[in-house]
């Protein structure tokens, strides 16, 4: 199916139209902001930690252990 709009789109896919007339009006709710805002809060500190075992990885990479014996 093929929907053509007044500026020019073109849109081809029927369930991706009625998701947009669904919702195109919806405006933000709580609980979509409150979702981000708590992965967020999980997600930042989790970036610096992986980063920081990055970082002690190549600074300590060639370095003699007691493993490589």
């Amino acid at each position: 199916m093929s929907t053509n709009f007044s500026d020019g789109l073109q849109l081809t896919n029927y369930v991706y139209y009625d998701m947009y007339v669904t919702y195109k009006n919806a405006g933000p709710s709580f609980m979509l902001c409150f979702m981000a805002i708590i992965l967020n809060i999980i997600v930042i500190p989790g970036i610096f930690m992986n980063a920081s075992i990055i970082y002690v990885t190549i600074k300590y990479y060639k370095t003699p252990s007691v493993l490589s014996l």
